[in-house]
This record gives structure tokens, C-alpha cells and sequence, in this order.
């Protein structure tokens, strides 16, 4: 016993080592980058095109562990609401999460116990209503309830469009015509109008549109299950929903970033294109176009997921030719089937649309590009800028999903890599998801913030990282090593939410 415990204690130094020596190599590289070149920062963090420029994303605290007993959180715009440094005291809203890190071990240790056998409609519901919990809870940190709308109120984007909502027919017939919230206009209709819907069933306050963001991006976390576990099975698809409920850019900005919404769609999408081929199914593949188009309506994002399939089915042709598979072919064959549905479906919704309401999905996207580029810019005005936003584009992601998550995956994906190179294994999921990343970061496609716009992306790299911490877990016959992980995060998320703007 005491020999196990050692060669535990020795495995678990070594993942702790390795985990830190990776982050600290990656943040040695980008920092050097960002200060030792300080004139090359300065062209990069400025829009030559905008006499604006780009602002630089200015980290501060905004919940501090003390503070004055009444007011723990002010809005910096209002000269009139200063900190009151009088009479601080402990900060007692950070009790809450402690909480339900408690509440967190006992229910994850529930669901990766060997041989526990959960209903799938108990399963997702306990996980659905503990992330719900969570992410309040964190977001309470910084002053309460009033502060859960403050994403939103803050420059009342999306929010203040509702009232001009007249009806969804005649908003999206003279949507490109309206004079809408910056970020109405570099985006879809589908923001204003999930908050009018969320307005006509309840009611039209900032606190009623917070819960409806924060209830609806729990659907997130079913088709990550779902999808984990179509392709490694039951147990990665657990390690998958309990590594999401605490990664830290799924807690911090869906409590109430209303990128947590654009995020359910996009998600479900993923899932139901490879449950579509897996089946050969032409009903998932018609469901698969629809959520598409409804994702298409939120987010100007979703381009780039049909760019994502196509890469995983040339990447999986070249996989099934590496290793001389006999159903090469036929795979093929089913995804081109899928993405042809998946393609026709989107035309006849759109085609629906601009017969029906005027709404041309073109011109929003051509006009949400000009207006976006007239800020951020193209990201590619000088090199130095271009190399700049890449790096910090996959810097900023990682962070956001995690230290211990990102350890995680790199691991497995290099395992995958090294498999592949030696024609052992080729996980064409894994690859693709990597290779997928890596293009998006460097493509100029978007320009900082990614930390929440690219949340969709979360089950590209927390379903290879589940996969590697189960493999893990199930060689050592302990659980240690997630408590460990799951310990770390939870630290990041409060350390985060205590010491920096997670105010998107």
C-alpha cells in the first residue's frame, strides 16, 4: 500500500512538473514577445485604419477579498460611485463558491465512480442545474446580484435593440436598415431577438435576460456529452461534462456573456454533423442544417464551422488512406452526402428568409464586416500586428479554458501526433481539432477577445483532454489526479474572478 502510494505520489509530481514546465515555456515566449518589443506592441495594438486605434485590454481588480460592508463593486464610468475605503471587510460573497466546491467533488466523484450507473436524464439535468449554481455563484463575487446584468447593461448591448423589435418579420426585413448597438450591427439579428423572445414569455428587465442567458447556455453541456461520447464511449463523455462545468471561460462568461448563447447553437452543430455521419442518418443531417442556420442567426462565427468540416473530412480521408482502412471510401462518401444536406439546407432557409421577411444574410454579413474592421481592423495591416494577434489569440484561449485542461490536451495530441507519424493509430478527431486551432488563430478571422467568441470550441480540446486524464486515472486505479486538476481550475476561476475584468 505504502509502495502504491509512492509510485502514485511520483506519477502525479511528474504530470504537476510537466503540466507547469509546458505553461511556463508558452508564457516565457509570448511575454518576451509582448514586452521585449515594445514598438512592435505598439503597432499591433493600434488600427492604422481607425484614428481610434484599438484599445488594450486593461486587467483590474473588481472584487476584492475586503471591502466596505455595502458596496463591493462599482461601475468605474460613474464618478459619483467611488470605492469606499472606509470600514472594509471580508468579502462575503466569496462563500458561496466555496460552497459548491464542495458541492462540486461530492457530485463529480459520483459521476466518474466506476460502475455507477446514471440515467442519462438524471445525469444531464444534476450536471445542467450545478453548472447553473456555479456560475452564479462566481459571478456574485463581484457585488452581489446586481452585478449579473451587468455585461449587459454596462453598454446595453443587444438589450437596448429589444424595444425596436417590432416583429420578428419586419425586424429582419429592415435589420440591415436599423440604427442598432455596436454589437447588433456586427452581428446577426439572433441577439436582439432571443432577448425580445426572453422579454415577450417574462418579462423586459436586465435580471430576467441575465438567468435567461445563464439557463439557456447550460444546453451546451449536452451535446459535449453526447459527442465526447460517441467517440470514446461513456466514461470520457463524464470526464468531458465534469472538466466543462468548471472551465474557467464557460464559468466566467456565461454568467452573462451573450456569447454563451451563440455557443449552444454552434455546439449542437458539431454534434449532430457527426452524429449525422456516423448514422448515415438524412434526418440529422437536415437537423444538422437547421441548427446551423438558427447557429448562423446568432453568430457570424458559424463560417468557420463549415470550413472546420471540411478539413475533418479531407483529414480523415488522408487518415483512412495512411493506414489503409477498407471503408476509406464510404466514409467519405458519407460525409460529402452530409455536408451536401447541410448545404442545401442552409440555402433553402435562407432563401425561405429573404422571400418571406426581405432578410439578406449577405448583405448583414458584408455590413458586419465593414462596421467590425472600422475598430479591430484586418489584423493584418503590418506583420508585426499579424504575428501579435495569433499569438495572443491562442494565448488568451488557453488561459481561458485552463492551465491544467491545456496541459491535458497537449499531452494527448502530441501522443496522437507521435501515433499517427508511426502509423499506429490515426484519431482523426483529435488531429483535426489541432490542426483546426492552430488555422483559426493565425487566420486573422478574429482579433482578440477570443476567450469567450471562441467558446464554441471547448469540446475541441476538453473532450481529447478528458480522454487523456481517463486514461490516466484508469492506469494509477485513482482518482487523485483529478482532484488535482479539478483543484486547480477551481483556483484559477476564483483567482480570476477576484483579480481581473471578466467583464466582456
Amino acid at each position: 500500500m505504502v509502495k502504491r502510494s509512492r509510485i502514485l505520489g511520483v506519477y502525479t509530481l511528474r504530470f504537476f512538473r510537466s503540466m507547469i514546465v509546458q505553461f511556463v515555456l508558452v508564457g516565457v515566449v509570448f511575454w518576451c514577445f509582448h514586452w521585449i518589443c515594445p514598438i512592435i506592441h505598439e503597432q499591433c495594438k493600434q488600427n492604422p485604419k481607425s484614428p481610434m486605434g484599438v484599445a488594450p485590454q486593461v486587467y483590474k481588480p473588481t472584487a476584492p477579498l475586503y471591502a466596505s460592508p455595502n458596496v463591493r463593486f462599482r461601475i468605474d464610468a460613474d464618478p459619483a460611485l467611488k470605492q469606499d475605503d472606509s470600514g472594509k471587510r471580508l468579502n462575503t460573497w466569496i462563500l458561496l463558491p466555496l460552497i459548491f466546491v464542495v458541492v462540486y467533488f461530492i457530485t463529480s466523484r459520483a459521476i466518474l465512480r466506476e460502475g455507477q450507473s446514471i440515467p442519462l436524464p438524471v445525469l444531464l439535468v444534476a450536471v445542467m442545474g450545478l453548472k447553473v449554481f456555479i456560475d452564479v455563484s462566481v459571478a456574485l463575487i463581484n457585488g452581489g446580484f446586481a452585478t449579473l446584468s451587468y455585461p449587459i447593461s454596462r453598454a446595453l448591448e443587444y438589450y437596448a435593440d429589444v424595444p425596436k423589435v417590432e416583429g420578428i418579420r419586419s425586424f429582419l426585413g429592415n435589420f440591415n436598415n436599423l440604427n442598432l448597438s455596436l454589437h447588433s450591427e456586427t452581428h446577426p439579428p439572433g441577439g436582439a431577438l432571443f432577448l425580445w423572445i426572453v422579454a415577450k414569455l417574462f418579462d423586459y428587465d436586465l435580471l430576467t435576460a441575465s438567468f435567461a442567458i445563464i439557463l439557456f447556455s447550460t444546453l451546451t453541456l449536452i451535446p459535449i456529452y453526447l459527442l465526447a461520447r460517441q467517440f470514446y464511449g461513456e466514461k470520457i463523455g463524464r470526464y468531458s461534462l465534469v472538466l466543462c462545468l468548471i472551465t474557467p471561460n464557460m464559468v466566467l462568461f456565461t454568467a452573462t456573456c451573450t456569447d454563451a448563447v451563440f455557443t449552444v447553437f454552434l455546439v449542437w452543430s458539431i454534434y449532430l454533423y457527426f452524429r449525422a455521419v456516423s448514422h448515415g442518418s438524412i434526418f440529422f443531417s437536415v437537423l444538422t442544417g437547421v441548427s446551423t442556420v438558427l447557429s448562423m442567426l446568432m453568430n457570424f462565427t458559424t463560417t468557420t464551422l463549415g470550413i472546420y468540416l471540411i478539413v475533418f473530412t479531407i483529414i480523415a480521408y488522408i487518415g483512412g488512406r495512411f493506414l489503409a482502412r477498407d471503408d476509406v471510401k464510404q466514409q467519405l462518401k458519407r460525409h460529402l452526402k452530409v455536408l451536401l444536406i447541410i448545404g442545401g439546407m442552409m440555402l433553402l432557409c435562407y432563401l425561405f428568409l429573404y422571400l418571406s421577411t426581405g432578410y439578406s444574410v449577405l448583405a448583414n454579413l458584408k455590413s458586419a464586416v465593414n462596421r467590425d474592421e472600422e475598430g479591430m481592423g484586418t489584423g493584418r495591416e503590418t506583420f508585426a500586428r499579424y504575428v501579435f494577434l495569433s499569438l495572443a489569440n491562442l494565448f488568451a484561449f488557453f488561459i481561458y479554458v485552463g492551465v491544467p485542461t491545456t496541459a491535458l490536451w497537449v499531452r494527448e495530441t502530441v501522443k496522437n501526433a507521435i501515433e499517427a507519424i508511426r502509423r499506429v493509430k490515426f484519431d482523426s478527431f483529435i488531429i483535426t481539432n489541432a490542426a483546426w486551432i492552430m488555422g483559426v488563430a493565425f487566420s486573422t478571422l478574429f482579433t482578440l477577445e477570443v476567450e469567450r467568441i471562441w467558446m464554441f470550441m471547448l469540446p475541441f480540446v476538453l473532450i481529447p483532454s478528458a480522454k487523456h486524464l481517463a486514461a490516466y486515472i484508469e492506469e494509477r486505479k485513482s482518482l487523485s489526479m483529478f482532484y488535482l486538476v479539478a483543484s486547480l481550475l477551481w483556483l484559477q476561476i476564483l483567482l480570476f474572478e477576484i483579480l481581473l475584468d471578466t467583464r466582456w
